[in-house]
């Protein structure tokens, strides 16, 4: 769990201090936009700038958010099947 929470605060430091994906230094300007944090400050600036963003931060965001579902999903059916 430490692990998993300090690689999420880690990508989220574009979206904490405002900075564009790429003006960040590689690996990060390329990984940046497929994680949540990027998706969403790529949403909220082309809203913000452009008057709507394309369909990819939102489909970014879709499938973080069905991988977050199918993952609870399985977790349940496990936990369930240990107290059996």
């Amino acid at each position: 769990i430490g692990a998993a929470s300090a690689l999420f605060v880690l990508t989220a430091a574009p979206l904490l201090r405002l900075t564009h994906p790429l003006l960040l230094p590689e690996p990060w300007a390329t990984l940046t936009p497929w994680l949540p944090h990027g998706a969403s400050l790529e949403m909220a600036t082309g809203e913000a700038y452009f008057g709507g963003s394309d369909l990819r931060p939102m489909l970014v965001l879709a499938v973080w958010g069905a991988l977050a579902v199918v993952t609870m999903i399985d977790a349940r059916r496990e936990r369930e099947s240990q107290q059996t």
